[in-house]
């Protein structure tokens, strides 16, 4: 993996909220046919679901950690309909959000993503950029 895409899913995470598939293909000077290669070779997932994952899983740290409600949450994440908000997050976890603070759970996993803040076997924290590819952790920045 090259230094510019790593700059690429750093990116992407950084900006989930806001972010389109155009835009980052503007920032990275690429077209966006060519930015959607790089992204799905590397993860195993379109623009779009690395972007949902990354917004699930920032979902679900919300509910489980904050006591914001579904609607601030909803909007921090960049939906602006809650009930869009709430259809994309029961198809991903195959539940509706919970309660805040009530919330618990696992991220389907595919062969490659972006997972945050994971720690790897060794011990080593990443600090928001982590990928899986064919099972093995990457991460580019460790603690």
């Amino acid at each position: 993996m090259n230094e510019n895409t790593i700059f690429i899913l750093e990116y992407m995470q950084k900006n989930y909220s806001t972010i389109t598939l155009a835009h980052l293909a503007k920032f990275f000077n690429y077209s966006e046919r060519q930015i959607h290669r790089i992204i799905k070779s590397t993860t195993g997932m379109t623009f779009g679901e690395n972007i949902k994952k990354i917004r699930m899983s920032h979902a679900a740290k919300l509910l489980s950690e904050s006591n914001m409600t579904i609607q601030e949450i909803a909007d921090l994440l960049g939906y602006y309909d809650v009930s869009s908000f709430r259809k994309v997050f029961k198809s991903f976890y195959n539940a509706p959000p919970a309660v805040p603070g009530k919330f618990s759970a696992a991220a389907p996993e595919k062969s490659s993503a972006i997972i945050l803040g994971k720690s790897s076997a060794d011990g080593q924290v990443c600090p928001g950029l982590s990928l899986r590819i064919n099972g093995y952790d990457f991460c580019p920045f460790p603690v």
